[in-house]
């Protein structure tokens, strides 16, 4: 069964049902509700479809009032068309005799034009290629007819097609001979994976991601063209059977990326596509790589490690990478390297850059080591004084990307009985890290950058705050479908960035905006949300964005501060990254936000 279309078009049915409802029929309408609210309560429950379900609708479909029909039939019409809509052509699609497209326009046309004329139908407003938004380009003239007579004569004109509006075939089986071939092959691999942590690391092997999970791979048919049939793998937790490698017994030609293929009850944690050739399963064979056991060993090993053990091994694979010799110095945060040069340690967690300054005009250093690699404003003001930053982290992945991870193997194997892991494996890091990177950029994966970004600022930073409180602000500006985060700013510490916010921003709502563009934000784009920044939300702001900034946008960035004595702090998709990295390892992150508004300061 394919899951994924089954809920689709589910959800076509009751957008069917509910604008086929008469007048004031309010015993059919209740009706519809509830079999709306189970669907979208089974949905979220499975994660099957992403559904922008703003609090209005939640209320309507809990609402049990006899009066206003006509609106609260068009609530849920609008609703369901703008979802359907803006899914239709996100998925992994390789059928195309069903036409959703038209379905959809029959359903909206069964409303009077007066009703769906007052409609917020999403728009494309930056007129970029957007797969999300695609329906709606191509349907654009339909969509903004604004004569009740041509409604009709189009309404006529959907009526007379004979389009095939539900997909009528049953789905096909993958033959069993092959699907054998397929499961005993990644089994096989799969068991490999496990004999090596179960051998090696017997003592932490329930820290590791692949060790007691359920892996299930889909494959994505493109009726047997070469090179385009693609794999999803994705990984669970939790659910039976254990350690097994399950192949979805059906060739999907509808599937989304990030959602659950089938109805479980837990999210992935890991997910991964590629090409797949079932003649030759080595081709594009990486879900098992070796590789991928040593990066979560070394990650293991960072987060539970003391800061003793951490420069330990940082010595040992300075000794490795650069033949040099190394040895203590009399300052516990201090090693010595070649020809008597400082190395200045922060492994234990990363100041921000005015105490690394005030750390620098007291002695003189040639390296600074840290546990990740440093944000941007700190690595420029070191490069700038010719002093080089040593990333343990980036050193041991070099190493295991160019075949010699067994450098990075012994070395901890014969450690972990020092090791105090004190808590199960954390996969929140490589959840979030593998959706970003995977999000399309642009106007294509919008809402998905939109929901990962907010669970990016709560992964990284609730803990900041004595109650973590927040607000998804769903709107629509002249026919633009946004949401925003709000965070009420209760920080836990005066002399954090959220305390330095309330006291020189007066920030009481910190707002933070996502910007999915495909290139670095100019001057016009990020003077949008600094528009947020007033007398009662504060003027403080941050912007998550995958590009960073452009000249221009910088520009005004500083004029902001100077003139307005207004900060919006912009984070780039690398940003990000680190910053979830240095979360996972029990590092606090924010201080790369006290670091670009320091850089800002000193240079307007």
């Amino acid at each position: 069964m394919n899951y994924t279309r089954k809920y689709y078009e589910s959800f076509l049915d009751s957008f069917s049902a509910i604008t086929e409802l008469e007048s004031n029929d309010y015993s059919n309408l209740a009706i519809q509700k509830d079999t709306l609210s189970t669907l979208i309560s089974k949905t979220i429950k499975f994660d099957i479809l992403n559904l922008e379900l703003s609090k209005a609708i939640e209320k309507e479909l809990k609402s049990k009032s006899k009066n206003k029909f006509i609106e609260r039939q068009s609530r849920l019409a609008e609703f369901l068309y703008n979802n359907l809509g803006r899914l239709l052509y996100t998925f992994e699609r390789t059928e195309r005799s069903t036409d959703y497209a038209t379905a959809l326009e029959i359903y909206r046309t069964r409303l009077p034009f007066k009703t769906v004329s007052k409609w917020n139908v999403l728009e494309n407003e930056n007129k970029e290629f957007s797969m999300d938004l695609l329906f709606f380009d191509m349907n654009r003239k339909w969509i903004t007819i604004d004569r009740e007579s041509d409604y009709l004569e189009y309404k006529n004109e959907l009526k007379s097609k004979n389009n095939q509006l539900r997909y009528s075939l049953k789905d096909k089986k993958i033959p069993k001979r092959t699907l054998n071939k397929i499961q005993k092959h990644f089994q096989k691999k799969f068991d490999i994976s496990l004999n090596y942590i179960e051998t090696n690391y017997p003592t932490i092997k329930s820290e590791f991601s692949v060790y007691g999970s359920n892996v299930r791979m889909y494959v994505i048919d493109r009726n047997g063209v070469p090179g385009q049939t693609t794999r999803q793998t994705k990984t669970y937790k939790g659910i039976n059977p254990k350690n097994k490698c399950v192949i979805y017994p059906y060739f999907l030609n509808l599937a989304t990326r990030f959602n659950n293929l089938e109805e479980i009850e837990s999210n992935s944690l890991g997910f991964s596509e590629s090409l797949f050739e079932i003649e030759n399963l080595e081709k594009y064979d990486t879900d098992f790589d070796p590789r991928l056991i040593h990066f979560e060993l070394l990650y293991i090993f960072l987060k539970n490690c003391s800061k003793t053990q951490k420069k330990e091994f940082l010595k040992y694979l300075i000794k490795c990478s650069l033949s040099a010799h190394v040895r203590d110095s009399e300052k516990e945060d201090e090693l010595l390297l070649y020809h008597d040069e400082k190395c200045k340690l922060f492994i234990d967690n990363t100041p921000n850059l005015k105490n690394i300054k005030e750390i620098l005009n007291e002695d003189e250093y040639s390296h600074i080591a840290f546990t990740n690699r440093p944000d941007e404003e700190t690595y420029n003001f070191l490069n700038k004084l010719n002093i080089k930053d040593i990333s343990i982290n980036q050193i041991a992945r070099d190493y295991i990307n160019i075949g010699n991870g067994d450098l990075v193997h012994y070395y901890i194997k014969d450690r972990l009985s020092s090791l105090n892991i004190t808590s199960k494996y954390q996969n929140k890091s490589q959840e979030l890290i593998s959706k970003l990177s995977n999000c399309p950029l642009g106007m294509d994966g919008w809402s998905e950058f939109e929901e990962i970004c907010t669970e990016i600022f709560e992964y990284l930073f609730s803990d900041n705050f004595r109650n973590y409180t927040k607000k998804i602000q769903a709107y629509t500006n002249d026919n633009i479908f946004r949401r925003d985060l709000i965070v009420n700013n209760n920080f836990n510490d005066t002399t954090s960035i959220w305390g330095q916010a309330k006291s020189d921003f007066n920030c009481n709502l910190i707002v933070v905006d996502f910007k999915n563009y495909s290139e670095p934000l100019e001057q016009n784009e990020f003077y949008l949300p600094s528009k947020y920044l007033n007398l009662n939300t504060g003027k403080f702001g941050i912007l998550f964005t995958r590009k960073g900034l452009g000249n221009s946008a910088k520009i005004l960035q500083k004029r902001m501060l100077n003139l307005n004595d207004e900060l919006l702090i912009a984070l780039n998709e690398n940003d990000l990254v680190q910053m979830i990295k240095e979360k996972s390892l029990n590092q606090d992150p924010s201080y790369r936000l006290e670091n670009i508004k320091f850089s800002l300061y000193e240079t307007t």
